[in-house]
């Protein structure tokens, strides 16, 4: 039952994950109207926050007492407050990062996070991987920094890629990916524990990084920051609470690293979708595409048993 449960979820992330790319590219699509990303964030925030603990509340059956338990901060709550901050961190030097590389070298570290999540799950949570899980993890890295790589990007900065590899911007960009591996890794051992609610835990996330978010719309942003939202805008807004809610059912039910196959699935579907849309699909982008569904199915797929039977894919 709990197999179905997580193969339901990690079936809806990839469409979540897919959805509001797609949304989101066509927002930004030549002659829309231009909105404040951060308001977008933000707002998600505010909307997580607000279905999180009327969903607590109503299963604890809206009570004064439901509402003072789910209000109350102890210790084990604040705690969130730690891979809240790291996002918050690890969101802002990406930025910073992003600015001095070029797209091509961007892409291919920040695929360093599946490495570093599978890491930081093996050492923290006692995840065990075997040589099969762990090749399958090697191959995603390779795939989705394949299929996402844009040979008609314009660089940022005049450097050649290797020369960027010893830059200070790739140094800030692999601190993010640590930070943001490592915030995950924590974030499933606290869902994991059974002494709140998914919805109690994804409630305290929210209050911890709306502070966060408000502050990048009021000290960053336009002061008509409601600018430029339109129906399309809104539903990114959804999607992205609605993302916020289903990874804390992945992280409950599954764990990172298959969040981490998931999100490639969805790469590799927003690739394909770009493709029927008039953006060109060249070869290496097909091998990348491959080497991403042969390493999911690696690292789904069941060992051979002893009598030499063709192993059968599990449900993840």
């Amino acid at each position: 039952m709990r197999r179905d449960v997580a193969s339901l979820i990690l079936f809806a992330l990839v469409l979540q994950n897919s959805g509001i790319t797609l949304l989101a590219k066509y927002s930004f699509r030549d002659g829309a109207k231009k909105y404040n990303t951060s308001t977008v964030v933000a707002c998600s925030e505010v909307l997580k926050l607000t279905c999180s603990f009327l969903i607590e509340l109503a299963l604890k059956g809206f009570s004064q007492e439901a509402f003072c338990k789910t209000a109350t901060l102890t210790k084990s709550r604040f705690a969130l407050f730690v891979p809240a901050l790291l996002y918050v961190g690890s969101s802002n030097l990406q930025l910073i990062a992003l600015k001095g590389l070029s797209p091509s070298v961007f892409v291919v570290v920040s695929q360093l996070k599946i490495l570093a999540t599978a890491l930081f799950s093996v050492v923290l949570l006692r995840t065990r991987l075997t040589k099969r899980k762990l090749l399958a993890v090697l191959l995603l890295t390779m795939g989705v920094a394949v299929v996402q790589l844009r040979p008609d990007s314009h660089d940022n900065t005049s450097l050649s890629f290797f020369q960027q590899y010893f830059e200070i911007s790739t140094g800030l960009l692999f601190v993010a990916v640590i930070l943001s591996s490592l915030a995950g890794v924590l974030l499933e051992k606290f869902y994991k524990d059974e002494e709140d609610t998914m919805w109690v835990k994804n409630f305290y996330m929210s209050c911890f990084s709306l502070p966060f978010a408000l502050g990048a719309v009021f000290f960053f942003e336009t002061p008509d920051i409601f600018r430029g939202f339109n129906l399309i805008v809104y539903v990114i807004v959804f999607l992205q609470a609605l993302g916020g809610l289903i990874v804390g059912a992945v992280l409950k039910f599954a764990d990172n690293i298959v969040k981490c196959f998931a999100v490639a699935l969805s790469i590799l579907v927003c690739t394909c979708a770009s493709s029927a849309f008039g953006e060109k699909l060249l070869s290496f982008h097909i091998v990348g595409g491959t080497i991403v569904v042969f390493s999911v199915y690696m690292y789904s797929a069941k060992p051979p048993e002893a009598g030499g039977e063709v192993p059968k894919v599990a449900r993840v």
